[in-house]
């Protein structure tokens, strides 16, 4: 069985109504949390309606979806904050926020670990 974000349009683009709904809230963090310049791992794609709108907002940071997260899968979406940070952590990134958001969600902003020189 296919998965289906929203509507799907002819020439493959998906709609979701919940992104329409909770992109500024979102944008609002990234404002708030991103540098002015950089290189961001959207890795929540879906439906790549979030990426569009951000890169259109923060034109000086270049926007990399994670085209993987696209497909489907039975056990789409987080729902352990304690898994999270560990995958995050074995990346090198730590938690550096946790924000409230729309819906029972959460924005969570993890920052990459600077190591110290020997």
């Amino acid at each position: 069985m296919a998965w289906r974000i929203g509507e799907t349009f002819g020439d493959g683009r998906c709609r979701a109504a919940s992104a329409e709904r909770n992109r500024d809230p979102i944008l609002v963090v990234l404002e708030w949390v991103l540098p002015e310049r950089g290189l961001v791992l959207e890795i929540g794609s879906g439906t790549g309606q979030h990426v569009v709108h951000f890169a259109r907002a923060l034109p000086r940071l270049i926007w990399q979806p994670d085209a993987e997260l696209r497909a489907f899968d039975p056990h789409w979406g987080v729902r352990d904050l304690e898994d999270v940070q560990r995958a995050a952590s074995s990346a090198g990134f730590a938690l550096s926020e946790v924000i409230d958001m729309p819906a029972n969600n959460l924005s969570l902003v993890f920052r990459k670990t600077v190591l110290a020189s020997a």
